[in-house]
């Protein structure tokens, strides 16, 4: 029986089949020796067209197969081609529409409308999530609290003066209270007050605030040395030098 005989009387799959088990080849040998995908050989011979793409690069491949097993490629490849035409027409009759060419009419319409309406919903998503980001932002930068730099005194300092300037840096907008003593910062945000201290440890507060965040206190201790008063011995020298 001839090639175009065979092929009058068996599917495309049963043809290649068939051949391929009468050399004695597995589909992957075959498909090797065809230099074809093994993925393409399975679904040539499993008449699977659903998942074969109808391009250039498939009746290449099917053409290669057919030399391989000595079939007459020009009958394969139109055997290929009437039952891939009744493929497509049997999908067209299970999807209960008009078959056609045109490759748009693979998409259903509802599906074109959609895509837009998807599309419109994700940008408004995305528009309503850069805002709620961006307030969030703002909420936290309003409630945060200013920053405090002290420049001086340093904390734990000993000293024998009583009076001293208590110095440093905040955010320009924010209120400073110095030991209950308000303090407004210059544009810069530097800050100055001066200070009466007790002998012993003196504990000094450093609170900044904006309009609406939260306080920001600042604490240290300073300890003032008692003055050493001349003793007796020293007065009496100092008088016979007089």
């Amino acid at each position: 029986m001839s090639d175009r005989d065979s092929l009058q009387s068996a599917t495309l799959a049963e043809l290649l089949s068939a051949t391929r088990s009468a050399y004695g080849l597995s589909l992957a040998e075959a498909a090797t020796q065809a230099k074809a995908s093994q993925r393409l050989a399975t679904a040539l011979e499993g008449g699977d067209y659903e998942v074969i793409p109808d391009d250039i690069y498939t009746r290449i491949g099917l053409k290669s197969y057919a030399l391989t097993l000595n079939l007459d490629e020009s009958a394969v490849l139109a055997l290929y081609a009437q039952e891939r035409e009744a493929s497509r027409q049997a999908l067209a009759a299970r999807e209960h529409r008009p078959w056609t060419r045109h490759p748009s009419d693979a998409i259903p319409a509802v599906h074109l409308a959609v895509v837009p309406r998807l599309l419109k919903t994700s940008l408004v998503a995305l528009a309503g999530l850069t805002v709620a980001a961006f307030f969030l932002f703002e909420v936290k930068s309003l409630l945060a609290p200013p920053a405090v730099a002290l420049l001086t005194p340093t904390d734990g300092m000993v000293t024998l003066e009583r009076d001293i300037v208590v110095e440093g840096r905040t955010e320009p907008e924010a209120a400073v209270d110095v030991n209950g003593k308000s303090i407004t910062p210059d544009s810069r945000g530097i800050f100055h007050d001066n200070l009466s201290l007790q002998e012993g440890l003196n504990v000094i507060r450093v609170v900044a605030k904006k309009k609406h965040s939260r306080d920001n206190t600042v604490t240290l201790r300073v300890i003032v040395e008692p003055k050493q008063q001349p003793t007796a011995l020293n007065t009496g020298i100092e008088g016979l030098r007089d």
